[in-house]
């Protein structure tokens, strides 16, 4: 799993999240490699399954925004389409 970090913000007011008391002024990041744990996200997530990353989606839709080991948009790795061809060959069956 890369080590994806981000986005990262500030707290606008205090809030409850999960128990927890977030204050204001503090900063949080999402710790983006995290979320490929998550149930909610991908079903059967604690299984290694290499076919859920291909495009006609066996395990079903995956929301966009989830993963993004690239970044995206105009500061996006100019290396992505290398790596996943790389990764496609490497799980092909």
């Amino acid at each position: 799993m890369p080590p994806m970090f981000g986005p990262e913000r500030q707290i606008q007011e205090d809030l409850q999240f999960k128990g927890y008391t977030l204050k204001k002024g503090w900063t949080i990041l999402c710790l983006g490699g995290l979320l490929g744990w998550e149930e909610s996200y991908f079903r059967n997530a604690d299984k290694f399954i290499p076919e859920r990353w291909l495009r006609h989606r066996p395990l079903g839709p995956i929301e966009p925004f989830i993963v993004q080991p690239f970044s995206h948009g105009t500061r996006m790795c100019i290396g992505r389409r290398i790596a996943e061809q790389s990764a496609y060959i490497l799980i092909a069956r």
